[in-house]
């Protein structure tokens, strides 16, 4: 989609669970209900909001932070 849309930030939730010194990774999840009615809604209105929940993780695999994103997502109008 790269090039095709832009993307909005429209809300972010985090919650920090515990702190590390260590090296983090972060695990990014959508639910197969939130990509079907994101897909229906851009091919549809060329416009849809899909939310993101992300996990921040140690090297102990102790999760550190948690966080749901809210993109606003819009197709770019090429034709202009």
């Amino acid at each position: 989609m790269v090039g095709k849309v832009i993307p909005v930030l429209r809300d972010s939730q985090i919650k920090f669970k515990k702190p590390t010194t260590d090296t983090i990774y972060a695990i990014a999840t959508v639910s197969d209900e939130e990509i079907e009615t994101f897909k229906t809604g851009l091919e549809k209105k060329g416009r849809a909001m899909i939310g993101v929940d992300v996990e921040l993780r140690d090297e102990s695999e102790v999760v550190v932070c948690i966080g749901r994103f809210t993109w606003f997502v819009q197709v770019i109008d090429i034709k202009k």
